[in-house]
């Protein structure tokens, strides 16, 4: 695998369990996050911290993508495996983090099969 490859991947590993998961109302290059309860406040805690603290379970997929590449870490690069599965992991997680876009809007689920009250009314 390129270094190039694993640099990326030591990006989003970072991203995932040191960087604050959600956008910050005074932004993140004001630092202010790192003073007012990171990593363990909900607002700042990273993705990682967000699914066991927080109780955020739609989170947790994310790692599959995101540690899936290691499975093809000692493959040549000319090998067609290892394009194979980085182009995969890559439309994976993207596809992911955009359904997540799409489905959990400012209000709550944007579908209303998905919100927790539609459940209930089915039960019945």
């Amino acid at each position: 695998m390129t270094r190039t490859v694993v640099i990326w991947l030591a990006v989003g590993l970072a991203g995932y369990t040191v960087l604050p998961w959600y956008v910050m109302e005074d932004g993140f290059w004001s630092f202010v996050w790192l003073v007012d309860g990171w990593p363990f406040d909900s607002d700042y805690a990273p993705g990682f911290l967000q699914v066991a603290l927080h109780g955020k379970f739609w989170l947790a997929p994310v790692v599959l993508p995101l540690f899936a590449p290691l499975a093809v870490l000692f493959r040549q690069r000319s090998d067609p495996v290892l394009g194979n599965v980085l182009i995969a992991t890559g439309v994976a997680g993207l596809g992911y983090l955009a359904l997540q876009g799409f489905a959990i809007g400012i209000p709550g689920w944007t579908f209303a099969w998905a919100t927790p009250s539609s459940w209930k009314k089915r039960a019945r």
